[in-house]
Protein backbone atom coordinates (compact mmCIF):
# COMPACT_ATOMS: atom_id res chain seq x y z
CA UNK A 1 0.00 0.00 0.00
CA UNK A 2 1.20 3.33 -1.09
CA UNK A 3 1.19 5.91 2.00
CA UNK A 4 0.04 9.51 0.32
CA UNK A 5 2.26 12.27 2.76
CA UNK A 6 -1.03 14.35 1.72
CA UNK A 7 -3.56 12.46 3.69
CA UNK A 8 -3.84 12.08 7.22
CA UNK A 9 -6.03 11.43 10.26
CA UNK A 10 -7.93 13.93 11.88
CA UNK A 11 -10.37 12.84 14.46
CA UNK A 12 -12.97 10.53 15.12
CA UNK A 13 -16.06 11.07 12.89
CA UNK A 14 -19.77 10.83 14.62
CA UNK A 15 -21.46 10.01 11.76
CA UNK A 16 -25.30 10.37 10.84
CA UNK A 17 -26.29 8.35 7.67
CA UNK A 18 -28.75 10.31 5.82
CA UNK A 19 -29.05 8.16 2.79
CA UNK A 20 -31.46 5.39 2.21
CA UNK A 21 -33.77 6.79 4.68
CA UNK A 22 -36.38 9.62 5.28
CA UNK A 23 -35.98 11.53 8.21
CA UNK A 24 -39.21 10.46 9.85
CA UNK A 25 -38.03 7.04 9.63
CA UNK A 26 -34.62 8.00 11.59
CA UNK A 27 -36.62 10.04 14.59
CA UNK A 28 -38.47 6.80 14.66
CA UNK A 29 -34.94 4.72 15.44
CA UNK A 30 -34.05 6.95 18.64
CA UNK A 31 -34.52 5.70 22.00
CA UNK A 32 -37.51 7.03 23.95
CA UNK A 33 -35.55 9.55 25.76
CA UNK A 34 -34.34 10.98 22.42
CA UNK A 35 -37.69 11.31 20.98
CA UNK A 36 -38.69 13.47 24.02
CA UNK A 37 -35.33 15.42 23.59
CA UNK A 38 -36.73 16.08 20.43
CA UNK A 39 -40.16 16.95 20.57
CA UNK A 40 -39.17 19.51 23.56
CA UNK A 41 -36.47 21.20 21.46
CA UNK A 42 -39.20 21.54 18.33
CA UNK A 43 -42.11 22.64 21.12
CA UNK A 44 -39.65 25.14 22.49
CA UNK A 45 -38.57 27.11 19.31
CA UNK A 46 -42.38 27.21 17.22
CA UNK A 47 -41.13 30.43 16.83
CA UNK A 48 -38.09 30.03 15.14
CA UNK A 49 -37.52 29.74 11.50
CA UNK A 50 -34.71 27.27 10.54
CA UNK A 51 -33.06 28.55 7.05
CA UNK A 52 -30.15 28.14 5.02
CA UNK A 53 -28.37 31.56 4.68
CA UNK A 54 -25.63 33.14 2.52
CA UNK A 55 -21.87 32.87 4.12
CA UNK A 56 -21.39 36.18 5.77
CA UNK A 57 -17.91 37.44 7.64
CA UNK A 58 -19.13 39.87 9.69
CA UNK A 59 -22.01 37.59 11.22
CA UNK A 60 -19.81 34.73 11.12
CA UNK A 61 -17.12 36.67 12.98
CA UNK A 62 -19.25 37.96 15.68
CA UNK A 63 -20.81 34.36 16.21
CA UNK A 64 -16.89 33.15 16.91
CA UNK A 65 -16.56 35.92 18.80
CA UNK A 66 -19.08 35.43 21.04
CA UNK A 67 -18.59 31.72 21.81
CA UNK A 68 -15.20 31.80 22.82
CA UNK A 69 -16.47 34.66 24.98
CA UNK A 70 -18.54 31.98 26.68
CA UNK A 71 -17.49 29.03 28.74
CA UNK A 72 -18.36 25.59 26.66
CA UNK A 73 -17.78 22.15 28.33
CA UNK A 74 -16.20 23.84 31.17
CA UNK A 75 -13.76 26.08 29.38
CA UNK A 76 -13.16 29.28 27.22
CA UNK A 77 -12.98 28.23 23.59
CA UNK A 78 -9.72 28.77 21.59
CA UNK A 79 -10.45 28.97 17.91
CA UNK A 80 -8.39 26.20 15.66
CA UNK A 81 -9.92 27.91 13.07
CA UNK A 82 -9.71 31.08 11.43
CA UNK A 83 -12.40 33.48 9.65
CA UNK A 84 -9.64 33.38 6.27
CA UNK A 85 -10.36 29.49 6.27
CA UNK A 86 -14.01 29.76 6.20
CA UNK A 87 -13.89 32.46 3.75
CA UNK A 88 -11.57 30.22 1.34
CA UNK A 89 -13.88 27.27 1.97
CA UNK A 90 -17.29 29.64 0.61
CA UNK A 91 -14.67 30.56 -2.00
CA UNK A 92 -14.17 27.13 -3.19
CA UNK A 93 -18.36 26.27 -2.40
CA UNK A 94 -17.47 23.83 0.60
CA UNK A 95 -19.44 25.89 3.04
CA UNK A 96 -22.90 25.91 4.15
CA UNK A 97 -24.34 27.94 6.89
CA UNK A 98 -27.46 27.59 8.80
CA UNK A 99 -29.28 29.91 10.94
CA UNK A 100 -32.64 29.98 13.48
CA UNK A 101 -34.30 33.22 12.95
CA UNK A 102 -36.77 34.40 15.66
CA UNK A 103 -39.61 34.65 13.08
CA UNK A 104 -41.25 37.98 14.94
CA UNK A 105 -38.34 39.93 15.69
CA UNK A 106 -36.84 38.91 12.36
CA UNK A 107 -33.74 38.47 14.17
CA UNK A 108 -31.01 35.40 13.56
CA UNK A 109 -30.29 33.69 16.83
CA UNK A 110 -28.14 30.84 16.29
CA UNK A 111 -26.05 29.88 13.40
CA UNK A 112 -23.85 26.72 12.36
CA UNK A 113 -21.93 25.97 9.40
CA UNK A 114 -21.21 22.47 7.70
CA UNK A 115 -17.84 22.09 5.65
CA UNK A 116 -19.68 20.21 2.65
CA UNK A 117 -17.70 17.21 0.20
CA UNK A 118 -19.73 16.22 -1.46
CA UNK A 119 -21.10 13.19 0.09
CA UNK A 120 -20.08 14.12 3.63
CA UNK A 121 -20.14 16.98 5.78
CA UNK A 122 -18.58 17.68 8.40
CA UNK A 123 -20.43 19.82 11.07
CA UNK A 124 -19.10 22.68 13.11
CA UNK A 125 -21.28 23.27 16.60
CA UNK A 126 -24.55 25.50 17.26
CA UNK A 127 -23.12 28.64 18.07
CA UNK A 128 -25.45 31.29 20.48
CA UNK A 129 -26.08 33.19 23.37
CA UNK A 130 -25.92 29.89 25.82
CA UNK A 131 -27.40 32.07 28.81
CA UNK A 132 -29.84 34.52 26.85
CA UNK A 133 -31.29 30.88 25.10
CA UNK A 134 -30.87 28.87 28.13
CA UNK A 135 -34.43 27.58 28.41
CA UNK A 136 -34.65 27.01 24.62
CA UNK A 137 -32.46 23.60 23.98
CA UNK A 138 -31.15 25.36 20.93
CA UNK A 139 -28.22 23.06 19.79
CA UNK A 140 -30.45 20.06 19.85
CA UNK A 141 -33.06 22.41 17.59
CA UNK A 142 -29.99 23.15 15.28
CA UNK A 143 -28.71 19.32 15.36
CA UNK A 144 -32.33 17.86 14.52
CA UNK A 145 -32.81 20.57 11.71
CA UNK A 146 -29.85 20.03 10.40
CA UNK A 147 -30.03 16.18 10.38
CA UNK A 148 -33.71 16.89 8.51
CA UNK A 149 -31.88 19.07 5.86
CA UNK A 150 -29.55 16.46 5.39
CA UNK A 151 -31.96 13.93 4.54
CA UNK A 152 -33.53 16.10 2.22
CA UNK A 153 -30.20 16.82 0.44
CA UNK A 154 -29.69 13.78 -2.58
CA UNK A 155 -25.99 14.28 -2.08
CA UNK A 156 -24.97 13.73 1.23
CA UNK A 157 -24.55 10.05 2.68
CA UNK A 158 -23.18 10.77 6.09
CA UNK A 159 -23.15 14.01 8.01
CA UNK A 160 -19.90 14.21 10.92
CA UNK A 161 -21.38 15.93 14.56
CA UNK A 162 -17.68 15.28 15.52
CA UNK A 163 -15.82 12.84 17.95
CA UNK A 164 -12.44 13.25 19.34
CA UNK A 165 -9.22 11.48 19.55
CA UNK A 166 -8.30 9.06 17.08
CA UNK A 167 -10.40 6.03 16.50
CA UNK A 168 -12.65 4.97 14.14
CA UNK A 169 -16.21 5.42 14.39
CA UNK A 170 -17.29 1.38 15.25
CA UNK A 171 -13.86 2.07 17.91
CA UNK A 172 -15.78 4.88 18.92
CA UNK A 173 -18.81 3.51 19.65
CA UNK A 174 -17.56 -0.27 21.21
CA UNK A 175 -15.70 2.49 24.03
CA UNK A 176 -18.12 4.83 24.62
CA UNK A 177 -20.90 1.46 24.43
CA UNK A 178 -18.92 0.37 27.57
CA UNK A 179 -19.76 3.33 29.88
CA UNK A 180 -23.43 3.61 28.79
CA UNK A 181 -23.00 6.11 25.76
CA UNK A 182 -22.71 9.19 27.83
CA UNK A 183 -22.33 12.40 26.17
CA UNK A 184 -25.16 14.23 24.34
CA UNK A 185 -24.35 13.60 21.02
CA UNK A 186 -25.07 9.96 21.26
CA UNK A 187 -29.05 11.25 21.73
CA UNK A 188 -29.04 11.56 17.85
CA UNK A 189 -27.29 7.98 17.56
CA UNK A 190 -30.55 5.03 16.54
CA UNK A 191 -31.22 2.79 19.37
CA UNK A 192 -30.35 -0.15 17.31
CA UNK A 193 -26.74 1.29 16.51
CA UNK A 194 -26.18 2.01 20.32
CA UNK A 195 -27.56 -1.64 21.28
CA UNK A 196 -25.13 -3.29 18.27
CA UNK A 197 -22.07 -1.31 17.66
CA UNK A 198 -20.37 -3.81 15.60
CA UNK A 199 -23.06 -2.45 12.72
CA UNK A 200 -21.66 0.80 12.88
CA UNK A 201 -19.31 1.57 9.20
CA UNK A 202 -15.72 0.92 10.80
CA UNK A 203 -14.65 4.56 9.57
CA UNK A 204 -11.73 6.93 9.92
CA UNK A 205 -11.39 10.51 8.65
CA UNK A 206 -8.73 11.97 6.09
CA UNK A 207 -7.69 14.98 4.76
CA UNK A 208 -6.20 15.65 1.30
CA UNK A 209 -4.16 18.51 2.91
CA UNK A 210 -3.33 20.15 -0.49
CA UNK A 211 -6.62 19.45 -2.20
CA UNK A 212 -8.21 20.85 1.17
CA UNK A 213 -10.80 17.70 0.87
CA UNK A 214 -11.94 15.66 4.07
CA UNK A 215 -13.68 12.42 3.15
CA UNK A 216 -14.15 9.12 5.27
CA UNK A 217 -12.32 5.77 4.49
CA UNK A 218 -12.19 2.50 5.57
CA UNK A 219 -9.79 1.74 8.76
CA UNK A 220 -6.53 0.57 7.97
CA UNK A 221 -4.06 -2.06 9.54
CA UNK A 222 -2.16 -0.68 12.74
CA UNK A 223 0.80 0.52 10.88
CA UNK A 224 -0.64 2.50 8.69
CA UNK A 225 -2.89 4.27 11.50
CA UNK A 226 0.15 5.25 13.48
CA UNK A 227 1.46 6.53 10.20
CA UNK A 228 -1.43 8.63 9.83
CA UNK A 229 -1.46 10.04 13.49
CA UNK A 230 2.33 10.74 13.02
CA UNK A 231 1.47 13.33 10.20
CA UNK A 232 -1.55 14.85 11.80
CA UNK A 233 0.05 17.92 13.23
CA UNK A 234 2.07 19.18 9.72
CA UNK A 235 -1.33 18.01 8.09
CA UNK A 236 -3.54 20.03 10.25
CA UNK A 237 -1.09 23.06 10.09
CA UNK A 238 -0.95 23.14 6.16
CA UNK A 239 -4.97 22.27 5.67
CA UNK A 240 -6.47 24.63 8.41
CA UNK A 241 -4.31 27.62 6.82
CA UNK A 242 -3.72 26.80 3.87
CA UNK A 243 -0.14 26.78 3.50
CA UNK A 244 0.41 30.19 4.57
CA UNK A 245 3.18 30.05 6.83
CA UNK A 246 5.27 27.89 4.64
CA UNK A 247 4.41 30.43 1.82
CA UNK A 248 5.52 33.16 3.51
CA UNK A 249 9.03 30.72 4.68
CA UNK A 250 9.13 30.10 0.85
CA UNK A 251 8.89 34.46 0.25
CA UNK A 252 11.46 34.17 2.76
CA UNK A 253 13.93 32.36 1.72
CA UNK A 254 14.13 33.67 -1.62
CA UNK A 255 14.53 37.27 -0.23
CA UNK A 256 17.65 36.38 1.63
CA UNK A 257 18.76 34.79 -2.02
CA UNK A 258 18.16 37.69 -3.62
CA UNK A 259 19.80 39.90 -1.03
CA UNK A 260 22.67 38.17 -1.68
CA UNK A 261 22.72 37.69 -4.77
Amino acid sequence: MVLEAAIMTTSTPFLIKVHGDTFDSYISSLSTNSKKHYSKARNRNQDLKYEQIAFNEELVESYMELWSRQIVWGERVQWEIKLDFLTMLNRQKKIKVFAARNIELDEIICIQWIYYYDQYAFCAAPLYDKEKYINRNLAKYMWFKLIDFAFSDNKLRYIDLGGGQHYSWRDWMRLHGKKGYQGYKFQFVPKYLKDNPALVEDYVLRIAVFKNKIYLAQKSNFIVERYYRLVWVLGLFLYRFEGQRINRLKRSIIGVLKNQA
